[in-house]
């Protein structure tokens, strides 16, 4: 058992990172790469996140940890050679501290990517329990502050803004988060997974006991109340979806909605299921059955999709590939870390990147998504596209293309930087 509620991470297991080695005979081969010092990678985690966010398209890797601080990687790493170093944030007056990036005492349970204040940066929000007369921590929104010179210092470039973006506490057990635009509006929503156990008799009291209690009690089994069938923990809550307003402000309006039943959720699943520019997503609730919700919005804004894939060997220089065309049967995969940025009319930038599978029990397509508002149906939109290639080189391409779905082959013939 973990030793404090606040400091647990000592005893922990340890993260591991695999790197490919290589494939023979219909068999691949892994080997695990020491990227982690030895006082660090040992913690309670729940979840993780890879995303570039100093803008070399090297993911940097944030981990969820219950019991004690999240973690922040930046990567450093060179072909061959990775490199993974623990960021903090830095703290101003009037800052708690619990709520600076790898100083946090809480219990991180999800993690996802997304410009939550339309900056045209990726942020990150982190799940954690809200649970009012329970625990009452808070969820994270580390807002990027663009001051990237920061990395190099060991300094995490972000500050904590939950508090006036309203999303500091969503009132329940949080797990799984989704930021994604599902009415394509060009402004995201946030879908979040909430709850623990459900029954008729609420053990949040002897929960709340222990939670609050002494350090020294904590390692201990017999100090844990015995949860059985028929106890209740968090399950009074639906699963919020916040909604951006014109002031930049997030609304829970689940129960708007038709999402308003309460739930026991972990995971979340997101991705355009049928194809119709809306996303459609799936909940998995613990011990209950799993349920599929299909977007049909009355009257969605234009969307940009593309499915950036990377060609298996050589292939044409990066281009749109339509079913049907020549290259359309090229043997390809998903270009898990490429990054696409749309420019709108009104100079506002989307920013997006290939999702390899963050987060806690969920998971969002290899696509990428774009709301695009009320923008001309046929009207071109630049878009850039950056990647890494097959020898670790960054290469990008710059493309005019109109709102719908669009497959993109991207290759190492393209320009390289």
């Amino acid at each position: 058992m973990h030793h404090s509620f606040s400091r647990g991470g000592p005893n922990g297991g340890r993260q591991r990172i695999f790197l490919w080695k290589g494939a023979e005979g219909g068999k691949v081969r892994f080997a695990e790469a020491p990227a982690f010092g030895p006082d660090n990678g040992r913690s309670w985690s729940l979840a993780v996140g890879a995303a570039d966010l100093d803008g070399d398209l090297l993911p940097e890797i944030y981990v969820a940890n219950d019991f004690g601080p999240d973690r922040l990687y930046h990567n450093r790493s060179t072909p061959g050679h990775l490199v993974l170093v623990p960021t903090e944030g830095s703290r101003h007056l009037g800052a708690p501290a619990s709520k600076i990036v790898g100083r946090d005492s809480f219990k991180g349970m999800g993690i996802d990517f997304g410009d939550l204040n339309g900056d045209g940066r990726l942020d990150l929000f982190v799940s954690n329990i809200t649970q009012t007369f329970g625990l009452q921590e808070s969820n994270f929104a580390f807002v990027a502050t663009g001051e990237q010179a920061r990395w190099q210092a060991g300094i995490a470039p972000f500050e904590d803004l939950s508090e006036p973006l309203g999303l500091a506490r969503s009132y329940g057990w949080g797990w799984e988060a989704r930021i994604n635009d599902f009415d394509n509006d060009g402004a995201p929503e946030l879908l979040q997974a909430v709850g623990f156990l459900r029954g008729t008799v609420n053990r949040w009291p002897e929960l709340q006991e222990v939670a609050t209690g002494s350090d020294e009690f904590v390692s201990s089994p017999a100090s844990w109340p015995q949860l059985k069938l028929g106890d209740d923990l968090s399950s009074d809550r639906p699963n919020p979806f916040f909604v951006r307003d014109s002031r930049g402000r997030y609304f829970d309006l689940a129960t708007d909605i038709g999402l308003g039943r309460p739930r026991v959720s972990r995971g979340l699943a997101v991705a355009d299921v049928d194809g119709d520019g809306r996303l459609d997503f799936a909940t998995a609730d613990q011990f209950a059955a799993s349920y599929f919700y299909a977007n049909q919005s009355p009257s969605p804004g234009r969307f940009l999709g593309l499915h950036l894939r990377l060609p298996v060997g050589n292939g044409p220089v990066a281009r749109p590939v339509r079913p049907g065309h020549p290259g359309a049967d090229i043997p390809s995969r998903a270009a898990i870390g490429a990054e696409a940025t749309v420019v709108l009319p009104d100079g506002r930038r989307l920013v997006a990147q290939v999702d390899g599978g963050n987060g806690h029990a969920g998971k969002r397509s290899p696509d990428l998504h774009f709301g695009l508002g009320t923008v001309e149906p046929s009207k071109p939109l630049p878009v850039e596209i950056r990647w890494r290639d097959g020898q670790g080189r960054v290469a990008r391409t710059h493309l005019k293309l109109t709102p719908g779905w669009h497959t993109v082959l991207l290759t190492p013939s393209a320009s390289k930087e």
